[in-house]
């Protein structure tokens, strides 16, 4: 079936009639298997890998480093339920940084979230490391947490 093109001398329009469908096949379309990766994009996704390999790590060892404190946070022992306080805080606020990130990711961007996560937790690292009494350690476990 053929197109025929007529013109309408009243409105200066071509009109197209008899136009065949020529839907694309099935083999024509693009799949996203076949979707290229820019180097960007792999960036990206090694470096939310990295970042969530971190927290693992952090939460993990903590146990470690808590056999070695020892005496040295306030000069006492730690009993059990401030290790359970220095362990689980981080979880605790990683729920809330993650809702905080979602939102500062749909107002401002992905990328000041990810600026903001990373300048806390690099916060958080300090003061831990720095911290030399129980609530400065909770507290840097805190804000990791938040990063």
């Amino acid at each position: 079936m053929g197109v025929t093109n007529s013109f309408d001398e009243k409105t200066g329009i071509d009109h197209v009639e008899h136009v065949p469908s020529t839907s694309p096949s099935l083999d024509d379309l693009d799949t996203i298997e076949e979707t290229q990766s820019g180097k960007y994009a792999w960036l990206v996704s090694i470096t939310a890998a990295i970042g969530g390999m971190l927290f693992g790590y952090d939460t993990g060892i903590i146990s470690a480093v808590l056999v070695y404190i020892g005496t040295s946070l306030d000069h006492k022992v730690l009993t059990a339920s401030e290790k359970e306080l220095i362990t689980s805080i981080t979880s605790g606020a990683a729920f809330f940084g993650a809702i905080f990130a979602g939102c500062t990711a749909d107002r401002y961007g992905r990328k000041i979230a990810i600026y903001v996560g990373c300048v806390l937790f690099i916060a958080g690292a300090v003061l831990q490391a720095a911290a030399f009494s129980l609530a400065q350690m909770t507290v840097g476990r805190l804000v990791v947490g938040f990063g």
